[in-house]
């Protein structure tokens, strides 16, 4: 009996390191990308932490069939979980990475429809051998770059609708969300799509034929 609550509790220091170690990962995931949600992956903690607690305070008196099916449960639902982390986390930056990619695709498809000569700069394909620290890098020079060419959109756009409603005769009109607020809270995909397709693009389709029209009855006049 006393082998075997050595065991456990030798099991239950395990879970408790590899808590810690997640618990750092998770942190610095959380800094270094930070439109990830991790809010499941502390809610897990939480539990495992719980279920920790509820164990030891069993162990004192407990038969060897329970400590038996306590070992295997912490094996199998919390130290099992907690070593997978590491590629979880990794698997699931790169597919942030990914969702960038297809954003800043279809956002310069946008821009170049409006006719903008301002693109986001291409984003290399994710390797299936990359660290999770090279992803997170790569994640970093990535958002760096889109957050860099949104604002410079955002400035022409407030630039190019101040000239317009001269021109028009017409009161100026503040967009009701800001490229600003959405990169400010991670949201760097909302941001692209506001930029270039709710800024550029539709500005676009509904003043290129009036600006047209308004430049003939100039030049006729």
């Amino acid at each position: 009996m006393q082998v075997g609550t050595e065991g456990l509790e030798a099991l239950i220091e395990s879970c408790l390191s590899k808590m810690k170690d997640v618990q750092e990962l998770l942190d610095r995931v959380s800094r270094r990308v930070p439109s990830m949600n991790l809010s499941g992956e502390r809610q897990s903690l939480s539990e495992y932490s719980s279920y920790l607690t509820d164990v030891k305070r069993q162990l004192n008196g407990a038969t060897g069939a329970l400590i038996s099916q306590f070992q295997l449960q912490l094996e199998s639902t919390v130290l099992q979980p907690l070593s997978r982390m590491p590629e979880v986390q990794r698997q699931r930056v790169a597919g942030e990475i990914r969702g960038l990619i297809s954003a800043t695709a279809t956002a310069n498809n946008h821009l170049e429809e409006a006719s903008v000569a301002l693109r986001y700069p291409e984003i290399p394909p994710v390797s299936d051998s990359s660290t999770l620290e090279d992803l997170m890098e790569a994640y970093g020079a990535a958002t760096s770059a889109i957050r860099e060419v949104t604002e410079e959109l955002s400035t022409m756009y407030a630039q190019e609708s101040a000239s317009l409603d001269v021109l028009m005769g017409q009161e100026e009109v503040t967009p009701p969300v800001s490229a600003s607020m959405l990169l400010d809270s991670n949201d760097f995909i909302g941001a692209m799509r506001l930029g270039a397709e709710e800024y550029w693009l539709n500005f676009h389709l509904r003043w290129a034929e009036p600006l047209d029209q308004k430049k003939s009855a100039l030049l006729r006049g």
